[in-house]
């Protein structure tokens, strides 16, 4: 059978996609063009002649077999008749399997002899890959926006736990039997504020304090805990770039890093083995990234942790940063390692991989954005009169949570300010609207129904014209980098993270009080 006879002549090898042209009687090929045999791995000479389920995987042929002998008994055919586009695995030369999108016709009239199908096959896999990481990026951006949501509702509830635990510690001899009760009800409340530290990470809701790093130095400072981790039956092996591109992140949590990925592979050796941590300057290009969706071009510093252990399936691997998802043996790990690992990465503006197949280990590649910056910024901090008492100031706190206005007003008391309190941004108007005396610092949490902590500000400060220098500190369970955008509260010396002590939500107010300068403006 000749080209021309489909009327496309010279178009047929200049096609993008694979055209395959089949005798539907005997299911064999008459016509291959050359992109069939990019997308396949057979040459015409060797398709043309060969069975056309050959190109299918083995569990697909008898069904094949069957749709073939029914056009050719019939000459109908739905997916012939309808001209559907299908999704099916394709099956190369050299025996992998790919996905296929493939669209059935029935072959001119003028074509004589037949009957003939024409199939126009296009390999999507690289189209289908794109899809599922898009999928997954999608999954776990919403888990952790539901994640990072209960976390910060309970960090007002974990406020009140710790705040009214640690005042009735203050008040307890030691040597009272309950002493050791509240003490437990403290130790509790702890731990269920390291779990949802843990939650707004994975959420990349949490407090950062960046500056510009040597992944190798993080690393370095580390290697002997992460020695004392893995025992003797771990060879723990570090190859660093000397002259690696420095990041901007918070050491803290790159620690954290570090060392959940080293623990998560020490886990999957429990015979022992081999866990190598390497850095790398790279520079990907348009290729380098094509598998890496959403990362762009451009240089990054490199880091990898390697190790031989039990590897991971490919329903393990889309699974693997979700929150709570573990393979490990009940009451073993909460899951959140990883999970916590990848929010970390993401709110430093990197990208996280994992390679892995069952029996050949697991390599979790992270990228990172070179630093802009060569040297750290430093920022002279405002003059603060150490060690200032309270003098009577009068301190507005608003919070929509009860518990936390109630911890604020014992806190605040006890030390001799004085405390207007309010549910809502509307009422703290009104408190402020009706209250003759000075106003020295307003203390209300960032987001609430209705007007937010910022708009609170600017309308107190709009209201009132003594109040235009009022000093602000804000609260919040989120940390204050992903609360609201270009807002003002900008500078630390502004911002508590929920949920804290009352200690250091006095020495907040001690230190903007003391302040010479106003802040939270």
């Amino acid at each position: 059978m000749r080209r021309e006879q489909l009327g496309i002549g010279n178009l047929f090898d200049q096609m993008r996609d694979a055209l395959i042209v089949a005798d539907a009687t005997t299911g064999r090929i008459v016509l291959w063009n050359a992109a069939a045999e990019a997308v396949f791995g057979y040459s015409e000479g060797e398709a043309v002649g060969r069975m056309v389920e050959d190109l299918v995987p083995e569990g697909l042929r008898a069904e094949h077999r069957a749709g073939i002998a029914r056009y050719a008994a019939t000459g109908h055919g739905a997916y012939v008749d309808r001209g559907a586009i299908m999704e099916l695995p394709g099956l190369r030369k050299d025996g992998t399997e790919f996905h296929a999108e493939i669209s059935l016709h029935p072959a001119p009239s003028e074509m004589g002899g037949g009957p003939f199908v024409v199939a126009l096959v296009r390999d999507i896999t690289e189209q289908k890959r794109l899809e599922e990481q898009l999928e997954q990026s999608q999954r776990i951006e919403a888990i952790g926006l539901l994640a990072s949501g209960v976390a910060h509702d309970f960090n007002n509830l974990l406020q009140a736990i710790l705040g009214f635990s640690e005042l009735a510690l203050q008040k307890i001899s030691p040597d009272d039997q309950n002493y050791m009760f509240v003490q437990e009800i403290s130790h509790a409340g702890q731990r269920g504020a390291a779990l949802t530290r843990q939650l707004l990470a994975f959420g990349r809701r949490q407090q950062l304090s960046p500056e510009i790093l040597d992944l190798n130095h993080v690393i370095g400072l580390l290697e002997h805990t992460m020695r004392a981790l893995m025992g003797p039956r771990i060879n723990l092996i570090t190859q660093f770039d000397p002259v690696l591109r420095r990041i901007e992140a918070d050491s803290t949590q790159l620690d954290q890093i570090v060392l959940n990925l080293v623990t998560n592979a020490r886990d999957a050796m429990p015979g022992g083995g081999e866990i190598r941590i390497e850095t790398k300057n790279v520079v990907l290009d348009d290729a380098g990234i094509r598998s890496r969706w959403p990362m762009t071009p451009g240089p990054y510093a490199m880091m990898q942790v390697r190790d031989n252990g039990q590897g991971m399936d490919e329903q393990t691997k889309a699974h693997i940063f979700e929150p709570f998802f573990t393979t490990k043996a009940h009451g073993k790990g909460t899951g959140l390692g990883l999970a916590s690992v990848y929010g970390i990465v993401k709110q430093s503006r990197g990208y996280i991989w994992v390679d892995s197949s069952p029996g050949h280990g697991a390599t979790f590649t992270l990228y990172f954005p070179p630093s802009e910056r060569d040297w750290p910024v430093v920022i002279e901090p405002p003059e603060v009169q150490l060690g200032a008492q309270p003098t009577g100031e009068t301190i507005l706190v608003v919070d929509d949570e009860q518990p936390v206005l109630a911890l604020a007003q014992a806190v605040l008391k006890a030390k001799g300010y004085g405390v207007l309190q309010a549910h809502r941004a509307e009422e703290a108007l009104l408190t402020a609207e009706q209250y003759p005396e000075p106003i020295h610092l307003l203390i209300t949490d960032v987001l609430m129904p209705g007007i937010s902590g910022p708009e609170l500000a600017r309308r107190l400060r709009a209201q009132r014209p003594d109040l235009a220098d009022l000093k602000v500190l804000y609260m919040s369970g989120y940390s204050q980098r992903m609360i609201e955008p270009g807002s003002e509260v900008l500078d630390v010396i502004s911002f508590l993270q929920k949920p804290f002590t009352p200690a250091a939500l006095l020495d907040k107010v001690v230190e903007l009080l003391a302040s010479k300068t106003p802040a939270g403006r």
